[in-house]
């Protein structure tokens, strides 16, 4: 049926994607589907004239096994046609644009020149790459034979995937969070720090207000006393004067006279006076010590805060430098690991490319291993860049924390020396404040005693105003009350600002705090649903079949059972991805000539044609975003171990209205038959006065396009019309169709002339498609065939004797592909115990391949009960889906292993069955679901084992009778086999007294000394008897001196 077998060295690298192509390379092409044109030649007939640009592109895909572009051819043409079959068409330019994909210069204007009526031109090119065109249809194929039984073991090992992804992102979301915490958390900090500082400047102005407050209180109490006082002296001035005078003398200075009291007063007056300047001075000397103490104590501490937050800045400087340094090489580091990625990556390239033709697999896998070892000295060099790059980011991350560190050593530094700088402020306004109230309290008492003495005088001088003078005092003591209360306010007012201004810092600090946490919790949920994302992308491409390391697609092996019928599924998926419609659609699907009982379905499909070798199924149309499928059933029985192609697939199509490369075409200017002239007409009535206007017809057959007109004087120096049609879409003209312009008027003796300009061109309608065709290259089916084998190492043994039995299996693979692994299932009827230590088992291959690792041995149930039958279970490689291989094709697994017969009994039949499971990869990449079969070895083939119930019957008999003289006796025994066996090597004693002698016997014999006094024994051998047979030995004795021989020496003992 058009189908070329090959053998397996040429498929020996069959295993590829059913849905990107052909792994086979036949002698000839096998083209499924008659090419299709899309292009125009010639489109003449037509009852309209038209100018037509037909652009059109052929590309055709061929896909290799492995789901690569083996070959790609993109044509495409530009075929101008003039249809008219009259007119001729001239200077036709053709303005297009395209890229550096196609073989046309990009951007040019193609001069066509002139066309004759019915005929075309065709500019053709060629399309360079497929990588930035966009396939709008995908095509793949999924096969199942219906009679091979899947098991799902890959869902456990997805499950495992999915918790051990789970665990990972789990762990890196701990990780995001403790990292974003703690950059989080020294900010924040560092502001609670400063907010700490600030709710202590808070309670410093919370008491300086309250002192202050305190102040004010008793300072408005005194205010109230001394008017009160000032009030009762007024009252009292007139009533007391004279007895004021008492409070500054004692009686005997009061009996004394007033000139002496006058005297006094004004010595004391002078001394007094003399007293406050010392006082003054010796303040301010005390002053001046005080304050050199203070500046002594406070000044150094802050130079050295000062010197070391100096030190701080300088190393900051460093840090910061280090730290820029260390990024630096980050980035060349980052640009070293990109180069190298790049390296591996044409690497890669180049390796695929270079294997891409060699059929000799050992060619393939020396190229192979002298490019992976320049790609593992590549990523060895990309591991050392790497560990170079953390090491540099974890450096400038070690500077940068440094840098932090010092910033915020300079913030306490500042922070303590201002706190220095204000506790030296305080204690000098403090100390200055002690001793200027000292001060004052001294000088105030001298002074009060000065005004006393002074009053004193005045008031012995002038009684009357002694008073007044008192009462001046005292609302001079009230105005300064007052100062004094008013400054008290003025301070308390500046601590209240000062009070709020600190709140206002706090509440701005929190807020920081506030919009701190929400930057935490924002840049920390963004990383976690970036998290999740990735978590839920990687679970998604397990599910869904993507291998986990190298994200490409799995796909499915394909088997088929020798010499027996295979049901096959076939389903054809086809799926429209773009935005616009495809239309006639045409799939081809090849069978070879073993496949036979074709059904197909789909309601997708219009039209099915049936040809030698392949189905040849059609759609009219498929929508934006829709898939078709198309079901094949077939059957298949393989009578040859070989391989088998799953048969090519091509489809073609056509993509209306579009094409797939940039190609865009800008304009086509041309010219046919025209007449443009300018109407002249001199005014009736006006004589030299001149009616003027443009005439243009289209004289062809074909819609023209007037564009543009411009008409001038002779000089060039008057314009009369300048029309531009472009910014209406250019003037339209029919064939015969004619544009008069407006009149204008020129006054002239002579027939007025013109320079005239136009600019027009022909119309053409512009048609786009594309046929594209896709060659999906086949796979193959692998033949599963299996031999099975299994022997006794005894044939026969004894009825209710204990034997040691040793059974021995062969399972070899004779299929065409590996096998993956295997279930032995090997059964030990009752009257048998299996082994008893599971290390009697010898497991091993015919290539000397080490499988320890990969065997599970089980015995069921787990015991030595004869009395019931056990199954022994062998796995082989089911645990471990790394190994893609146990058995390979022509190799045999040997299992061997003792067992014991405890008491077989020979009226029981007994069967040794054995049932073999094998196993086969559903998927390629990753063996994780499997194919099996369950086989059982036929009756026919069981080994037997035979139970020989043997049981000796012997009868030994003596019989004593005169012999052949009167002094002779003969003694005979009679041995009788009256079992069913042959019964061997009996040996027969008897004794016989001393005092005889033997005189013959007719068997050979042997006297030994006997145990029993007086006797002598003879020994015979009878090497066997047969069943039922009767054996006699006679011998003669007589006296050895002559006397009679009694009964009792003659009966003696006969021993068997």
């Amino acid at each position: 049926m058009g189908f070329k077998k090959i053998s397996k060295d040429e498929l020996v690298s069959s295993q590829a994607p059913a849905f990107l192509g052909a792994p086979l390379e036949h002698v000839e092409e096998i083209d499924l589907l008659k090419e299709r044109r899309s292009d125009v030649e010639k489109q003449f007939g037509f009852a309209k004239s038209e100018v037509f640009v037909s652009n059109s592109e052929n590309l055709k895909y061929e896909y290799s096994k492995n789901g690569t572009l083996i070959n790609f051819i993109g044509t495409g043409s530009i075929n101008v046609l003039n249809n008219s079959k009259k007119d001729r068409i001239w200077d036709v330019k053709l303005d297009y644009s395209s890229d550096d994909n196609l073989s046309l210069e990009k951007d040019k204007i193609i001069n066509l020149g002139n066309f004759e009526p019915e005929t075309n031109k065709k500019v053709n090119y060629q399309i360079k790459d497929s990588e930035d065109l966009v396939n709008p249809i995908k095509v793949f194929e999924k096969i199942k034979v219906m009679n091979i039984q899947t098991d799902d073991l890959g869902a456990k090992l997805k499950q495992k995937k999915l918790k051990k992804i789970e665990q990972e992102i789990q762990e890196k979301r701990e990780t995001t969070k403790k990292k974003i915490k703690m950059s989080y958390g020294h900010k924040i900090s560092s502001v609670e720090d400063k907010i700490h500082l600030k709710n202590n400047e808070l309670d410093e102005a919370l008491d300086k207000i309250s002192k202050l407050s305190q102040k004010n209180k008793k300072l408005l109490n005194q205010a109230g006393l001394l008017k009160k006082e000032i009030d009762s002296l007024i009252e009292d001035k007139e009533k007391y004067k004279e007895k004021n005078i008492s409070k500054y003398l004692n009686k005997n200075q009061f009996k004394e006279e007033t000139e002496t009291q006058l005297k006094n007063a004004k010595e004391k007056l002078e001394q007094i006076t003399e007293r406050i300047p010392e006082v003054k001075t010796e303040y301010s000397e005390k002053k001046a010590v005080n304050i050199e103490n203070i500046l002594n104590h406070y000044d150094p501490k802050i130079k050295k805060l000062r010197k070391e937050m100096e030190n701080c800045i300088e190393n900051n400087k460093k840090a910061k430098k280090k730290e820029e340094e260390w990024e630096e090489k980050q980035d060349k580091l980052k640009t070293e690991l990109k180069e190298k990625k790049k390296e591996i990556k044409n690497l890669e390239k180049e390796k695929k490319k270079a294997t891409k033709d060699i059929e000799d697999e050992a060619k393939i896998n020396i190229v192979e291993k002298e490019f992976d070892v320049q790609i593992n000295d590549k990523r060895t060099q990309f591991e050392e860049i790497e560990k170079k790059l953390d090491e540099a980011e974890k450096k400038a991350d070690e500077e940068s924390e440094r840098q932090k560190d010092l910033e915020d050593k300079i913030d306490d530094l500042e922070d303590n020396i201002e706190d220095l700088e204000d506790k030296k402020k305080n204690e000098l306004e403090s100390q200055n404040n002690k001793i200027d109230n000292s001060k004052k309290d001294t000088i105030e008492t001298l002074e009060e005693k000065l005004q006393n003495t002074k009053n004193l005088i005045s008031h012995l001088e002038k009684i009357k105003d002694t008073y007044d003078a008192r009462i001046k005092e005292l609302k001079a003591q009230l105005k300064e009350n007052q100062e004094n209360l008013k400054n008290i306010n003025t301070k308390s007012d500046e601590w209240q600002e000062k009070k709020e201004n600190v709140e206002s810092e706090i509440n701005s600090l929190r807020a920081k705090i506030v919009e701190l946490n929400e930057q935490k919790e924002n840049k920390l949920n963004k990383k976690l649903e970036e998290i999740s994302q990735k978590e839920k992308e990687r679970k998604e491409k397990i599910l869904e079949g993507y291998h986990e390391i190298t994200g490409e697609f799995v796909r499915d092996n394909y088997f088929l059972l020798f010499n027996q019928e295979n049901r096959l599924k076939y389903s054809i998926f086809i799926e429209n991805t773009s935005e616009d419609l495809v239309e006639d659609l045409r799939i081809a699907k090849q069978f070879s000539e073993e496949f036979r009982d074709f059904k197909y379905d789909s309601s997708s499909v219009s039209d099915v044609e049936i040809q030698k070798g392949s189905l040849i199924f059609s759609i009219n149309s498929l929508e934006p975003g829709k898939k078709a499928e198309i079901i094949v059933y077939t059957s298949i029985s393989p009578k040859n171990r070989q391989m088998i192609g799953t048969g090519n697939i091509q489809l073609s199509y056509i993509y209306k209205n579009q094409i797939m490369s940039n190609l865009e075409i800008d304009h086509l200017r041309g010219y046919s038959h025209a007449m443009h002239a300018m109407q002249i007409k001199e005014k009736e009535t006006e004589p030299n006065k001149w009616r003027c206007s443009l005439i243009f017809k289209n004289n062809s057959e074909i819609d023209m396009e007037l564009k543009s007109i411009l008409v001038l004087d002779k000089d060039k120096e008057t314009k009369y019309l300048d029309i531009d049609f472009n910014s209406n879409g250019g003037k339209l003209l029919a064939p015969q169709e004619k544009f008069i312009s407006e009149e204008w008027e020129v006054a002239d003796e002579n027939e007025p002339k013109f320079f005239r300009k136009l600019e027009y061109s022909i119309t053409h309608s512009v048609k786009k498609n594309a046929v594209i065709d896709l060659r999906l290259q086949e796979s193959v089916f692998e033949i599963i065939d299996i031999h099975l084998d299994k022997k006794l190492s005894e044939s026969e043994i004894k009825s209710f004797e204990e034997a040691e039995i040793q059974s021995k299996i062969t399972v070899k693979n004779i299929g065409t592909t590996p096998m993956k692994g295997i279930m032995v299932k090997d059964i030990i009827p009752a009257d048998f115990a299996p082994p008893e230590d599971l290390t009697q088992f010898q497991i091993s291959t015919s290539s000397g391949r080490d499988i320890s690792d990969h065997v599970s041995i089980e015995v069921v149930p787990d015991n030595l009960d004869h009395s019931i039958p056990h199954d022994v279970k062998i796995s082989l490689n089911l645990d471990n889906i790394k190994s893609k291989v146990l058995i390979d094709v022509d190799e045999f697994l040997k299992i061997s292993y003792p067992f014991k017969a405890i008491k077989p009994n020979h009226k029981k039949t007994y069967q040794f069955p054995l049932e073999v499971t094998h196993y086969y990869p559903q998927e390629k990449r990753s063996p994780e679901n499997f194919y099996y079969l369950n086989e059982s070895l036929e009756t026919e083939k069981l080994p037997k084992l035979d139970i020989a119930h043997k049981r000796r019957d012997l009868l030994i008999g003596k019989e004593i009778f005169p012999g052949r003289d009167v002094d002779e006796f003969a003694i005979s025994i009679i041995i009788n086999n009256n079992s069913n066996i042959e019964v061997n090597d009996i040996d027969i004693n008897d004794t016989i007294s001393k005092s005889f002698e033997i005189v013959s016997a007719n068997t050979k014999y042997e006297i030994m000394e006997s145990e029993i006094e007086g006797t002598d024994m003879i020994s015979f051998t009878v090497e066997s008897i047969l069943p039922y047979q009767e054996r006699e030995i006679r011998y003669y004795v007589k006296s050895k001196d002559g006397e009679i021989m009694d009964q009792e020496k003659l009966e003696s003992y006969l021993l068997s």
